[in-house]
């Protein structure tokens, strides 16, 4: 069974250093393309530090 992760979860995990539990969670974990573009992109345009831990994951 997959899971899907949402931007809110994605960052609150990643503000609360929790995001290494995403790969625990299930077998396969899916972020969409859309979760990527708003965590990622729009937050590396606004110098988010979530932006980077995220990419990097």
């Amino acid at each position: 069974m997959s899971t899907v992760i949402d931007t809110s979860t994605l960052i609150s995990l990643v503000r609360i250093s929790y995001l290494e539990l995403i790969p625990k969670l299930r077998e396969t974990v899916l972020i969409p393309e859309e979760v990527y573009e708003e965590a990622v992109v729009t937050g590396e345009e606004k110098a988010l530090a979530d932006a980077t831990v995220i990419k990097q994951f």
